[in-house]
């Protein structure tokens, strides 16, 4: 499950991901979050696997979540590359933030 660290001040979404590898190749691909807004970057994995960490803009009219009022964020990550296309809707808990 990816983990997400919100940055109120900055209005951005730190995502950090674990990229699995049952190839047991190395590889590379393109890291595509969208959380509403979308963030991109390179990755690359060893026969291990790998991480990534991918930064996503928070709307400035974002709803935040309090226990009152607990909006959630569907997000979703796209991982593209010369052997590898998956995509992955993720557990909306990983996608809220409070003030």
């Amino acid at each position: 499950m990816p983990r997400s660290f919100p940055n109120l001040a900055q209005h951005t979404m730190l995502i950090k991901v674990r990229i699995g590898n049952t190839t047991g190749r190395s590889g590379s691909a393109t890291l595509t979050a969208i959380w509403p807004d979308v963030g991109v970057v390179p990755v690359t994995w060893d026969e291990n696997g790998g991480t990534a960490e991918v930064e996503v803009p928070i709307r400035f009219d974002a709803e935040t979540w309090d226990e009152f009022h607990p909006k959630r964020y569907p997000l979703r990550l796209w991982l593209k590359g010369a052997e590898v296309d998956e995509y992955k809707d993720s557990d909306s808990r990983a996608a809220r933030f409070s003030r």
